[in-house]
């Protein structure tokens, strides 16, 4: 399991290490680490259902980074979100490239794109470029090409690239998103909430990873404190790519 070895990598990292702050808000997790070291992880507020406690650990969250890495393997939405943000929080990836994904994944005219996740910019960017997008989302969009996204164990098998949501390392759905894409020529990961730890990812077929370094800790917390999203969160990171050779 994906997540299972991103906790094992980082366990070392972590080790002896404290949890200096954590933020919920309502479209992001921040953590921060003793070395200042800041992670993301997006907050799936749609699942946390409509009881009193959301959190069971809120105001005692434990400052044993160890602790808060075992919540990644957590099957309450919450807690994988925090437990990915301390993931996150402790990757420093020594060699990446800066920019936009689709300035270096490999897209061809006459592709078929596969898109885990409504990713608009990248739509606008890629719909004059290729022969087909397919995007597979949750919700209703009055929009041609977005599939539920259950049909993507249906179409994205037929897709030549595929773009998935970081996301999808979460909900635990990375492993299977990864194994029906496995016969595109590309497939990139992608989102605030990637972990920039490549291994686990490349050896499952994946291209590139791209997420986000946070390069300003002060503002993307207060960011996420005051129920900013990913469009204010940019004023605080940096879009990092980490390419296979």
């Amino acid at each position: 399991m994906l997540v299972k070895e991103l906790v094992n990598e980082v366990r070392k990292r972590a080790k002896g290490k404290r949890i200096e702050k954590v933020a919920i808000g309502i479209s992001y997790v921040g953590v921060v680490n003793e070395l200042n070291g800041m992670g993301v992880a997006f907050v799936f507020r749609d699942q946390l259902g409509y009881h009193c406690e959301v959190s069971e650990y809120a105001g005692e969250m434990p400052k044993e980074a160890e602790k808060l890495l075992d919540l990644a393997l957590s099957s309450n939405p919450l807690d994988s979100s925090v437990g990915i943000a301390t993931i996150n929080s402790f990757c420093k990836p020594e060699k990446y490239e800066k920019g936009d994904l689709l300035d270096l994944l490999d897209v061809r005219r006459g592709d078929v794109v596969g898109m885990v996740g409504y990713f608009g910019p990248f739509i606008k960017r890629l719909k004059d470029r290729v022969k087909e997008i397919y995007v597979f989302e949750k919700g209703v969009f009055d929009v041609p090409f977005v599939y539920p996204d259950w049909a993507a164990e249906l179409l994205l098998p037929k897709v030549d690239v595929a773009i998935i949501t970081g996301t999808s390392v979460i909900n635990k759905t990375i492993d299977h998103l990864l194994d029906l894409a496995s016969n595109a020529r590309s497939i990139a990961v992608v989102s605030p909430s990637t972990p920039l730890i490549a291994e686990p990812f490349f050896k499952r077929g994946v291209n590139i990873l791209s997420g986000v370094l946070v390069k300003d800790v002060n503002l993307a917390f207060k960011i996420i404190v005051e129920g900013g999203g990913t469009i204010k969160l940019n004023k605080a990171v940096e879009k990092v790519n980490i390419v296979r050779d």
